[in-house]
């Protein structure tokens, strides 16, 4: 083994670690909103981890039930998406 080869190993075994932690802490959080996002998870479930799958009837509860709700989603979803938009271009 060369000795560029065994100095590109000894980095990639230094940033292992790290990359491993971010992932899970990254990946986690994230599946598990997926995970709560198809189910009826509830301030209930906090302790009782036993909600039901509903599939995407969370989502279309969302598009139908809000106008009787007096939210108006679109309005919500496009003040989100130009706050997504706005930290991206500061942020970045």
């Amino acid at each position: 083994m060369t000795r560029q080869r065994s100095l590109e190993l000894l980095a990639y075994a230094f940033i292992t670690p790290a990359a491993i932690v971010m992932a899970a802490i990254t990946l986690y959080p994230l599946l598990y909103g997926v995970w709560m996002a198809f189910t009826n998870f509830g301030i209930q479930h906090i302790r009782n981890q036993n909600p039901h799958f509903v599939g995407l009837q969370n989502f279309l509860d969302i598009v139908t039930q809000a106008p009787y709700l007096d939210i108006n989603f679109t309005r919500i979803l496009g003040f989100n998406l130009f706050w997504t938009v706005i930290n991206l271009v500061f942020h970045v």
